[in-house]
């Protein structure tokens, strides 16, 4: 048997009030067992008074009495023992599993030897928490005794009469060191009165009536018990059947009213200032507002958050030692509130908020109604966390459901996206494939395959500038920029698209220079997107206006369509990543749903403002831009083609077949002498036996990276020529990275002829102004 270890205690009368030990603390589970525990045992008690009433067998009655408090003790052994008055030794009357040298020893005790002496001498009960170092047990032949009986701790209570003469002792003995609890002892108690009661009617033949009392008092108690245990169980289910934390928190307050019968209840829960906030009420606390916040550390409420434990007054406005605000007050004497009492609600060892009842009298509640108040908190406690936990999952799961529905329609979008362009692409070479093409074929294959290309490119930049927005890494090349030029390269770029839906496009430009200080090409994509979008969800032969104009000091932009329009609850949502609108089969060429999305955060980079306006599904939609007009600096003039290389010598270090040989077969095209490598290893010894004046290395080679193939090349083969990385990346580390192994420049996929050379263009210029030439 597993007991806690304690000190022994001095001497204490037993209780007499009948008034159980408060369970403030224990869980609710532990406090139904008990409350089961103790109907267990105030059913046998009433049985015990029962066959009472039909035996006058004292002996029989005391081993029924005995066996009770062995198990509700789980004590080990125990004996009831009878005072003589005349010699003033106790006898056993009656025990359990004792040997016979044991009874032998204890046959006549005197006062003051053993536990049960001393608690007959100190006319009180006697707790021994282990034997073995007990003072009382220092003879050796008395403790020699004990521990051959296997026992280590006894507890000796006293039977006294209705007068307080001590009848007997009832003790109880157990083999491990420690102590039975303060509720343990409380079912002692009411044993021991029992066996007294017993003991003293069959003394004097007129305690029948007294016995009866006890017996129907007891049947009450039980009964009681039985009713509140039954209620609070019921509470319990009926709390953890709610799943909506407003129907809970209601549902708690009338609990506590009906089971307590109290007429005023409130339910707050703590905040993350301290302060508690008020979320249910029932009776006449309904006249408090749900929403009403006490102030940290304030009123009845504040003391039980303090302490964690169950806080009363019986009378709330008299109290000094409750804090209250001139507010709360007034609050408690329009509810006519006297009584209050608070259990915390405790949930993970943490307090989540309180339970108050109130009355109108000023009696406190019993230490059984706050048991019940403790109990109901605890039961509220978790059913609240319960429900608070199963709102968080339905919401993970949604959100959850929401981002696989999202990505599932983002994935079949991208497929279709890429679908398109691919399928015109081999189609394209198809063409060019066919030995009779004509030439006029050929240069609209060709022209095809362009297209789809850059559309491809697009829609990877498009991708990647939303993760780099997101995560604050795109960077903006700010200058003075004429917004007129940066409609006139966006029209032109998407003059295909609308040409091919045969859609007519107006637009209106003012006659004087609009300068912002922006990015060029960003701001390009935005015009561009509006267009592209425009374009997509305007039918054929439908119109598309884009006009440009200053308006209180700001440069106004508005795209204008007759397509397929807005519905009003869409508006707010229309720059959501992954939106669209229209009937299905408008949305299936609407592309990816991210354009408007990067719209809205290039123009907020920008200091800029985008909003979206419809008359509703049908009449077309408009996109309306302002950004910031500057006029200080210049204004940006559109940069002309780089300057085409002269030959050079070339080697490519590239591990794809295809995009190897295609990039040599162009470069050779333009008049350079190009050699090429598959691998990191073969490519070091070409450019170090060749000496070419540019290398262009794929980073992600299957051997060595192409990091590692730049530092080889510079610091153990000393080649000093041109060293150009090629790579699908192309953010702001990744730059950094390449600039740190040693290229000189950083191109991202895919890359082309025209790419080189304006890369190196730009290296011949910064080495003619004397600077080392920039990563």
């Amino acid at each position: 048997m597993e007991r806690p270890i304690s000190a022994a205690l001095p001497a204490a009368p037993g209780r007499t009030d009948g008034t159980p030990p408060s369970r403030e603390g224990a869980p609710p589970s532990a406090r139904n067992d008990r409350l089961a525990g103790d109907l267990a045992a105030m059913m046998r008690l009433h049985a015990i008074s029962g066959r009472f009433g039909e035996s006058s067998e004292l002996p029989r009655l005391l081993d029924e009495v005995l066996d009770a408090v062995i198990e509700v003790t789980r004590a080990d052994r125990g004996n009831i023992q009878l005072l003589d008055p005349a010699t003033g030794t106790l006898t056993i009357v009656s025990q359990r599993g004792f040997d016979a040298a044991f009874l032998a020893f204890f046959d006549k005790v005197d006062a003051g030897h053993a536990a049960c002496g001393e608690a007959l001498r100190r006319q009180g009960r006697l707790v021994v928490d282990d034997v073995q170092t007990h003072p009382l047990f220092a003879d050796p032949a008395l403790r020699a005794v004990m521990l051959a009986a296997g026992t280590r701790a006894v507890q000796s209570t006293p039977l006294f009469s209705r007068s307080g003469r001590v009848l007997g002792m009832l003790s109880t003995h157990f083999e491990q060191p420690g102590r039975p609890s303060e509720h343990e002892l409380w079912l002692v108690d009411l044993f021991a009165g029992q066996a007294a009661a017993l003991v003293e009617h069959s003394q004097t033949g007129t305690a029948r009536d007294e016995l009866l009392a006890r017996e129907r008092a007891a049947r009450r108690e039980a009964e009681r018990r039985a009713r509140e245990a039954e209620t609070l169980a019921g509470i319990a289910r009926a709390l953890t059947e709610e799943t909506e934390l407003a129907p809970l928190a209601r549902r708690i307050t009338e609990s506590a009213m009906l089971l307590l019968d109290i007429d005023a209840a409130s339910l707050r829960f703590l905040r993350p200032d301290g302060g508690l906030e008020c979320i249910a009420t029932g009776g006449r606390a309904a006249g408090i507002p749900v929403g009403d916040v006490i102030a940290p550390g304030l009123g009845v409420v504040g003391r039980a958050v303090a302490t964690g434990h169950i806080a009363m007054t019986s009378d709330v406005l008299t109290d000094p030692a409750i804090p209250l605000s001139d507010f709360m007050r007034g609050q408690h004497r329009t509810l006519a509130n006297r009584m209050v009492a608070v259990a915390p609600l405790i949930a993970a060892g943490q307090v989540i908020g309180t339970l108050a009842v109130g009355r109108e009298e000023t009696a406190a509640l019993s230490h059984e109604e706050a048991a019940l108040l403790q109990a109901l908190a605890d039961h509220a406690a978790l059913a609240i966390r319960n429900t608070r936990l199963l709102a968080r999952e339905r919401s993970r799961l949604s959100e959850e459901q929401a981002a696989s529905r999202i990505k599932d329609e983002f994935l079949a979008t991208l497929s279709h996206e890429l679908r398109n362009p691919v399928s015109a692409i081999l189609n394209a070479a198809g063409v060019l494939a066919r030995v009779h093409a004509s030439d006029t074929q050929r240069s609209g294959a060709l022209a095809a395959i362009r297209r789809q290309a850059r559309q491809i490119g697009r829609l990877l930049e498009d991708l990647l500038d939303l993760d780099r927005i997101g995560r604050s890494r795109l960077e903006l090349r700010t200058e003075p920029v004429d917004l007129r030029a940066v409609v006139d390269a966006a029209v032109e770029a998407h003059r295909h698209a609308v040409d091919a839906k045969r859609q007519t496009l107006r637009i209106a430009l003012p006659g004087r220079t609009m300068t912002v200080v922006g990015d060029a090409a960003r701001l390009q994509q935005i015009v561009g997107n509006l267009l592209s979008n425009a374009t997509r969800y305007t039918p054929m032969g439908g119109s598309i206006a884009l006009g440009l104009a200053e308006e209180a000091g700001r440069a106004v932009l508005r795209v204008r369509d007759d397509g397929v329009g807005i519905p009003p609850e869409r508006l707010e949502t229309i720059f959501d990543l992954f939106v669209q609108v229209g009937p299905r089969q408008v949305r299936a060429e609407a592309g990816l749903g991210i354009g408007l999305t990067l719209v809205k955060r290039l123009v907020e980079l920008h200091g800029g403002r985008v909003c979206a306006r419809s008359d509703g599904p049908g009449h077309g939609a408009e996109f309306v831009v302002d950004l910031p007009l500057t006029t200080a600096g210049r204004t940006a003039v559109a940069s002309e083609p780089p300057t085409p290389i002269g030959r050079r010598r070339i080697v490519v270090i590239e591990d794809n077949d295809d995009a190897r040989e295609v990039l040599v077969t162009l470069l050779r095209l333009d008049g350079h002498e190009v050699e090429a490598a598959a691998t990191g290893l073969a490519g070091i010894e070409l450019a170090s036996a060749r000496s070419p004046d540019v290398v262009l290395v794929d980073v992600g080679l299957p051997d060595l990276d192409g990091f590692e193939v730049c530092r080889r090349l510079r610091r153990t083969h000393g080649y000093h020529g041109r060293l150009i990385a090629v790579t699908g990346y192309g953010q702001t580390r990744d730059r950094e990275r390449s600039a740190a192994a040693g290229f000189d420049a950083h191109l991202v996929k895919p890359v082309d002829a025209a790419d080189l050379a304006a890369a190196l263009a730009r290296l011949d210029a910064t080495d003619l102004s004397g600077r080392r030439p920039p990563a």
